[in-house]
């Protein structure tokens, strides 16, 4: 355990050394002995607890004019003692990411100075009290996420007038999301998701008070109803609205503007609004496994700054707006599971910064764009479900002629992901596909040579063979090659698609 003063930084390297020392010693001495008296840790205003564990003992009550404590980040468990309600002076106290448990310590409630209280990644337990918001009126950042807190949030929140981050999130809170939250008109950082709320998004109509609004998260937590109109009046400051694993339903509001928007995994219903493609400073879209129907909407070109466009496992029909190949930032573009038809626009090329393409399960036909070799960062190409044919293009050329080739690299064209998962956690990172995955997943014979990690790993000789002949064919594919060395199997941190 190590005890350090804010306040050190005005000293020299060999002073600040010396008095870490002595306030080390001298607090390590205090907390084992209580009769101790030391005038210098009655004057501490804050300290800081680095690689600390055990329990918090009932003489820390005794520093009463601590205002700054930080216990973030160690290993420290079991309740948080009574006597800390002495510790009336405190603005800043933080107890994140340790092992504490018992129910909200309820010396906290005589703390009406905090300002600053994060409690998140513990092990506690229990309800607020009703009176919560009227004992610490002066909050202006809370966090108690990834607990197991349960009831319901107090109605005395409302009294909270400058709170700006309120993070609940990962508990086990019930009742509903009170309206009065939009009384909170400095809210900035709103984090509910993962409870166990009822009712619907009514909420929402409040907090079209809260015109500071950055970010607002109420994920997986069994809220239904239909979409408020009042959506699109959420705080123009707004980045990042998480609405997804709920039981929504209706329609999307039209003029919605933020900078990430998750609806996924809903019931919503519908055609993809065209003024969507007004907010030309959409980030992610992530509208996947709803029920939205008719066709995807040119208007998404018009958003220039988009990275993940996910819109799979719909309705969705008409074929793929070649307006799409527009969005020239697309990190991330999921159309799976629809009933798209036609072929992959040819201009698939121009998204030069592709990682992941997901177009399977569609109706889609037709040779692959030639284009697609210019897709140099691609890394996942999942396009099973189909009825493509013809050559795939050659991907690899292009790699080499842009001098990106890389010898480690391996193909990831995965319909079964979670079975290539599974294999290569079984191999750690030495991961490569082979003949085994090649047959599971598109029925396709591949020669190959034996290795000595084949001697080695006998029971993995069809799913991590170490060394591959040039030039090898796959099968009824044409020009689908792999070109490796004895490298091949290193560790490495991912897997690239490559074609020749």
């Amino acid at each position: 355990m190590s005890v350090v003063d804010p306040n050190l930084a005005h000293h020299s390297p060999q002073e600040e050394k010396k008095t870490k020392e002595i306030l080390h010693l001298l607090l390590l001495t205090y907390l084992q002995k209580e009769n101790m008296r030391s005038f210098l840790l009655y004057s501490l205003s804050a300290f800081m607890l680095l690689e600390a564990y055990g329990k918090l003992p009932e003489s820390l009550g005794n520093l009463t004019s601590l205002k700054r404590v930080r216990f973030s980040q160690n290993s420290m468990e079991g309740e948080i003692p009574g006597d800390i309600a002495r510790l009336n002076q405190m603005v800043v106290l933080s107890l994140e990411k340790n092992k504490f448990s018992g129910g909200f310590p309820h010396g906290i409630y005589n703390f009406s100075s905090l300002k600053y209280f994060f409690i998140q990644n513990n092990h506690f337990s229990g309800s607020l009290r009703t009176d919560f918001g009227k004992l610490l009126p002066n909050l202006v950042e809370f966090n108690m996420g990834y607990n197991y807190f349960k009831g319901d949030i107090p109605a005395t929140l409302a009294n909270m007038s400058t709170l700006q981050h309120f993070l609940i999130n990962d508990n086990s809170m019930t009742g509903s999301i009170r309206s009065s939250i939009g009384k909170l008109r400095h809210l900035q950082y709103v984090f509910l998701s993962n409870n166990f709320w009822v009712g619907d998004l009514q909420f929402l109509d409040a907090l079209t008070n809260c015109t500071q609004l950055v970010a607002l998260s109420t994920s997986g937590s069994r809220l239904g109803g239909h979409l408020p109109s009042s959506l699109a009046n959420l705080s123009t400051n707004l980045r990042f609205l998480d609405l997804a694993n709920n039981l929504i339903s209706g329609n999307i509001p039209h003029q919605i503007g933020n900078l990430v928007l998750n609806l996924s995994s809903n019931s919503i219903s519908g055609e993809i609004p065209s003024s969507i493609g007004n907010l030309t400073r959409l980030e992610r879209l992530y509208l996947a496994n709803n029920r939205f129907e008719g066709t995807i909407t040119p208007s998404l070109s018009n958003c220039t700054s988009l990275l993940h466009l996910l819109i799979g496992s719909n309705k969705l029909s008409g074929t793929i707006p070649q307006d799409i190949m527009q969005i020239q930032s697309l990190v991330k573009l999921d159309v799976s599971g629809n009933s798209l038809t036609g072929s992959l626009p040819e201009d698939l090329g121009q998204l030069k910064f592709l990682v992941e393409l997901w177009a399977a399960h569609n109706k889609l036909s037709g040779q692959l764009p030639h284009t697609l070799g210019n897709c140099l960062s691609l890394e996942t190409l999942l396009l099973e479900g189909n009825h493509f044919d013809g050559a795939f293009p050659d991907i690899q050329r292009k790699r080499k002629k842009n001098q990106q080739i890389n010898n480690s690299a391996t193909l990831t064209v995965s319909g079964a992901r979670k079975e290539l998962i599974s294999m290569r956690e079984r191999l750690g990172r030495r991961w490569f596909p082979t003949e085994y995955v090649f047959e599971k997943l598109f029925g396709l014979k591949v020669p190959r040579e034996e290795s000595p990690f084949d001697k080695e790993h006998p029971g993995l000789m069809d799913i991590c063979p170490r060394r591959w002949k040039d030039g090898m064919e796959f099968g009824n594919m044409e020009k689908l090659a792999v070109k490796s060395e004895t490298k091949i199997c290193p560790k490495k941190e991912k897997e690239r698609i490559i074609f020749s």
